[in-house]
């Protein structure tokens, strides 16, 4: 049974229950964990809690002192089968989007949302989906007519149909249409661009390319950030890199430079059997240590990417990484991919492993450059140790955000489940990402910046949600951050429907500004906090700019005079000017510039905007003064700029 009254089920197929408590204190809490009970929330006032439990644990949680009654939670019902179908993502409630919608009569309409995943219809249901109201299309029966436009399919699993499913549940009249991700970064940053040519205002995408820089914005993020400054707002997966072990984020370890040691002979002989290679000192102290030990507790697949800060098409420096088999004392792994014949910084280790101990290595094989670096587990399934498991002086470990998901111009959307509002998943990737190097253009290494940039996670979105065909469970439930992104993104069609003349810096601003706590989590896991839809469209304010004329062509004992109409906002409201050189120049609120003293006067236009209008970017305009100018016969200022 699925639908209204039916179980509700969270991943690893455990089941939904409220139990009805003597007390919510800490130790009861950690009892009904220990007994299997995973903690979604908890109501003190009502002395309930609700929890994710495997049935086969169900009586263990049962029989914990101080449990009074334990029962199941049941889906709630959708209220009609219109406007979408019968399987409505929980996001809606979550996210507070019928509120949105009745409070500010939105439904997406007149907005194009494009999305950029795997593929669409490679399984053939589209059309199903239209006719059972999940789609919007020819055969819809709540009277959404226009079709999903296609305008590249690709790949195998249909995601982009369950993220379409997603759009259409929370904002039925927009118009949706599809690119396929695949192909290729340089393809999919055209794909992008391609999607903001057919009219699209909101885009999102879940794919990640892993073979994009650690610490350069790649050809994707620059497309992403062509088409912000084009007016449409981008929404990105996070990622669903994150791996808690011992309660520490310890998915990924960055060294802030490559520290040179003697390699093991069993890492020489396997790569290539070069006597010159180097290994990373994973030691702060004491003896080297050329390992990062990881214990794995089951047979499962590791996925490793390591990336250093050069830049592409400008490396000095290769670096290879090497897994050894502890039980074995052999390499078991070993990604030696050519960087001077790639010109990209980037490795890339996969394989298959059993329970065991095992270790990675990094290593310089070419150059002596000793850059920062960073490896990621992308996978580590059964994962329950790590050597370096925390941040050092010199080292940072956790962050796994990495490529365009932590792209300038675009939001990164993590991960919250449905059912709570008290943490992210666990795989949630955390960020903050670091870009030291330019954006890539061209065939020509960009220069490095002159401090690095960090780019944190942006907001936080329901995933979990249930839909007609994708994911685990009855019903099907969309897991991931894959799910997040079109949650956030469909919002900032409604927030779009809301104010059209709102900027992607306006609506992403809104969305910050609505966001709730999740639980104690920080800026690198949730960043601003979870999603609301109601404070969102009703915080949405248009953009605005400030246009003001190049000051100059004053006469030498004119002490006095007017700039107020040289500067003006689009929104039509009163500029403010002010004096950024008081001891040169003053600036009366009406714009009446008196000249003080010889030097560089600086006028800066501002406008804090109101309830309609976000406040817009201040303007200054500077020209110089000389001597003369404060004489009282005529001559010409010098030096304008």
């Amino acid at each position: 049974m699925s639908g209204g009254g039916s179980l509700v089920f969270g991943p690893g197929e455990r089941v939904l229950v409220t139990a009805r408590v003597a007390a919510t204190g800490g130790r009861l809490l950690g009892q009904l964990a220990g007994a299997g009970g995973h903690v979604a929330f908890v109501d003190r006032a009502r002395r309930t809690v609700t929890l994710l439990v495997a049935p086969s644990s169900l009586d263990e949680v049962r029989s914990v002192p101080g449990v009074d009654y334990l029962g199941e939670v049941l889906a709630p019902a959708a209220a009609a089968f219109c406007p979408v179908g019968k399987f409505v993502t929980e996001g809606v409630t979550q996210l507070d989007v019928k509120q949105a919608r009745a409070k500010y009569h939105v439904d997406g309409a007149g907005i194009t949302i494009g999305i950029l995943a795997d593929s669409y219809n490679f399984l053939g249901g589209a059309s199903k989906d239209v006719a059972s109201g999940q789609l919007p299309g020819r055969t819809n029966p709540c009277g959404y007519k226009t079709p999903v436009v296609v305008l590249h399919d690709g790949g195998t699993t249909d995601e982009g149909r369950a993220m379409a499913q997603i759009v259409h549940a929370i904002a039925p009249a927009s118009r949706i249409i599809f690119a396929s991700g695949n192909g290729g970064r340089p393809e999919m940053a055209a794909r992008i661009l391609a999607l903001a040519r057919a009219g699209a205002k909101v885009i999102v995408d879940d794919v990640a390319y892993y073979d994009e820089p650690l610490y350069q914005q790649s050809e994707v993020a620059v497309a992403i950030d062509r088409v912000e400054a084009e007016g449409v707002t981008y929404f990105v997966a996070a990622g669903d890199s994150n791996k808690v072990v011992g309660g520490r984020n310890a998915g990924s370890y960055e060294g802030l430079h490559f520290r040179p040691a003697t390699c093991q002979p069993e890492v020489v002989a396997a790569d290539r059997g070069s006597s010159a290679i180097e290994c990373n000192n994973f030691a702060t102290a004491g003896p080297p240590d050329t390992t990062d030990r990881l214990t794995l507790a089951g047979r499962g697949s590791l996925q490793v990417i390591l990336g250093w800060n050069e830049p592409v098409d400008g490396i000095r420096t290769e670096l290879h990484l090497a897994l050894v088999n502890e039980a074995t004392g052999r390499v078991q792994a070993l990604a030696h991919a050519n960087n001077f014949a790639s010109e990209q910084a980037f490795q890339q280790l996969t394989t298959q492993v059993s329970a065991g101990r095992y270790a990675l290595v990094v290593i310089r094989y070419r150059g002596a450059g000793t850059p920062r670096f960073k490896f990621i587990m992308i996978h580590a399934d059964n994962l329950s140790g790590v050597q370096f498991d925390k941040n050092r002086a010199i080292d940072v470990v956790g962050p796994t955000v990495f490529g365009h998901s932590a792209a300038l111009g675009a939001s990164s959307v993590a991960s919250v489940p449905y059912y709570t509002d008290l943490a992210p998943d666990s795989f949630s990737s955390f960020g903050p990402a670091i870009d030291c190097y330019g954006p890539v253009h061209g065939v020509k290494p960009a220069r490095p910046l002159v401090r690095c940039v960090s780019k944190q996670v942006d907001i936080a979105a329901t995933d979990g949600g249930q839909n007609s065909f994708f994911g685990t469970g009855s019903p099907h439930r969309f897991w991931g951050t894959s799910a997040a992104a079109p949650h956030a993104a469909v919002v900032a069609a409604l927030q779009l429907q809301y104010r059209p003349c709102a900027s992607p810096v306006s609506v992403m601003a809104a969305q910050a500004a609505s966001a709730r706590r999740v639980g104690n989590f920080g800026p690198s896991a949730v960043g601003r906090g979870l999603l609301d839809a109601v404070t969102a469209v009703g915080d949405t304010k248009c953009g605005q700019r400030i246009a003001f004329a190049v000051l100059g062509g004053h006469r030498d004992g004119q002490r006095r005079f007017s700039v107020a109409r040289l500067a003006e906002a689009t929104s039509r409201l009163r500029v403010a000017l002010r004096s950024a050189t008081p001891a040169v120049c003053a600036v009366t609120r009406w714009g009446f510039v008196t000249l003080l003293a010889a030097g560089r006067c600086t006028i800066v236009a501002s406008q804090a905007g109101n309830r309609a209008f976000g406040p817009a970017s201040p303007v200054a305009r500077s020209f110089w003064v000389s001597p003369a100018a404060l004489r009282p016969w005529p001559s010409l200022l010098v030096g304008v700029v």
